[in-house]
């Protein structure tokens, strides 16, 4: 008998995660090893998707749409609590810890760009908000690197405790949630 399986990540959620995947990776160490124009060129390719997937979030369908995900602080906390007790239920979507995962990293990650574009404008006289004549101080512009350098230090870790709640849910509910990344599709 084989199992039956239902398409849940559509085909931009997948782009978009695994171009995140590539991009984040590429971003720190060019900025690791200063590689300040690969790190700037990066920098506009994550902005763009960014933008394309917040639009995406509002205007997609099924589990891509922000709002098939967001769930009331009291589901969330009930969601975590049987989880440490071992016995929380599978979803197909974002479960609720998932979702707060989510949107947690899409936060940071526009944090990380918006204060990138502050200390381009500052310190190399460019960019988005440079083209439209916004400047900043140096005492804004040393926050802003402040900020975007603790920023991706969170993101790291985030990125870490995302990575343990994938194999953590694969290993109890029995499936590769890779590969539905990769594939779309989960069991029913």
């Amino acid at each position: 008998m084989t199992e039956q399986f239902v398409h849940v990540w559509d085909k931009f959620v997948r782009f978009f995660h695994w171009s995140l995947v590539t991009l984040f990776i590429l971003l720190y160490f060019s900025a690791t090893y200063e590689h300040d124009e690969i790190h700037f060129l990066l920098s506009y390719l994550l902005t763009l998707l960014l933008f394309g997937r917040t639009a995406w979030g509002f205007t997609a369908s099924g589990y891509a749409r922000f709002n098939s995900f967001t769930y009331p602080l009291p589901t969330i906390i009930r969601y975590i609590k049987s989880m440490l007790s071992g016995n929380e239920a599978r979803y197909l979507g974002h479960n609720p810890a998932g979702a707060v995962m989510i949107f947690a990293l899409l936060s940071l990650l526009t944090i990380m760009v918006a204060t990138g574009f502050v200390m381009l404008t500052w310190g190399e006289y460019e960019g988005p908000l440079w083209a439209i004549g916004i400047d900043f101080d140096a005492t804004t512009a040393k926050a802003c690197r402040l900020i975007h350098e603790t920023t991706t230090n969170l993101l790291l870790l985030l990125i870490i405790l995302h990575l343990a709640g994938v194999a953590l849910a694969s290993f109890k509910h029995r499936e590769n949630l890779p590969l539905s990344m990769w594939n779309g599709k989960k069991r029913r």
